[in-house]
Formats: structure tokens, sequence, C-alpha cells
């Protein structure tokens, strides 16, 4: 990013409560829910554009369309789509 002269934001988040298989699992639910809702739903609330949002994590990404209806794509994809 900083190749290109875009300026990025490293947000700290904690697990976004997807973990893999255990947001998945059904006994998980509520409490994979909460757990984003702790640490991650938090910086969605304080960025206006989500457009700007990335993440690393497939289960990440995942969790984010699962609890916000909102696809976040991989950094890799946003410089792929600048190049």
């Amino acid at each position: 990013f900083k190749s290109l002269n875009l300026n990025l934001e490293i947000c700290a988040v904690g697990c976004c409560g997807m973990a893999g298989n255990y947001g998945h699992e059904k006994e998980n639910i509520n409490n994979s829910k909460d757990i984003f809702e702790l640490s991650w739903k938090p910086i969605f609330d304080s960025i206006l554009d989500h457009s700007k949002i990335m993440a690393t994590g497939f289960s990440c990404r995942e969790q984010i369309k699962r609890q916000l209806n909102i696809e976040t794509p991989h950094p890799i994809q946003i410089l792929n789509s600048l190049l």
C-alpha cells in the first residue's frame, strides 16, 4: 500500500467470533455473534464508508458477511484492482 502511495490504517480488533468452524456450529452461533459485536462491530459502526474496510482472514470476512451483510475484500483484492 505504501509503495502505491496509499494510506493504510490498521485497526486493533480481537477475534471475529467465527474461528473456522466454531461460528457455524449451531451451539456456538449466539456466542459467535456476541464475540463479533464486542470487537469487530464497533469498528464498522465507527467507519461510515464500509468500502474502505479490508480483512485478511477468510473466516473474518465470512463473519462480517454473516453479521452485517457486507462483502469485505482481502487486501490483495484491493491491490489487484489497482494494478
